[in-house]
């Protein structure tokens, strides 16, 4: 009984240690994104209000104009990023003012590319 129990001992310690080792992950290079890829806009009730989004990649820029007036002050913002992107400088996830521009900065998958993007919100 002894023994079984030392081999099912010594089963279970070989396992552990086995599971312990550093797994190199390599991503591919067309997946090293920090995009922003969609939008949406929520007034202060959080029901999504409409809006005509312009996303420039290469200028880094999201130029939002909201298709009625809308207190601009009171906004929430949510993005979409490229998969497996994070956001490391987000906007909040609260009822924000968007009286003036916003900084985000998103990281790629892979963290070799950090993108900086500001967003503008606009009246019609």
């Amino acid at each position: 009984m002894k023994q079984i129990i030392f081999i099912v001992l010594s089963i279970i310690l070989f396992s552990v240690t086995g599971c312990t080792e550093d797994v190199d992950i390599q991503i591919p290079e067309n997946f090293e994104k920090a995009e922003i890829t969609g939008v949406t806009v929520y007034n202060e009730n959080l029901v999504a209000i409409g809006a005509k989004v312009t996303i420039n990649s290469e200028a880094g820029s999201v130029n939002i104009v909201l298709n009625t007036q809308q207190d601009i002050t009171r906004l929430k913002v949510t993005l979409t990023i490229s998969s497996g992107a994070t956001i490391i400088k987000p906007l909040g996830t609260m009822v924000q003012d968007y009286s003036s521009p916003k900084m985000v900065t998103i990281q790629s998958p892979g963290g070799k590319v950090e993108k900086e993007w500001l967003i503008e919100v606009v009246n019609p």
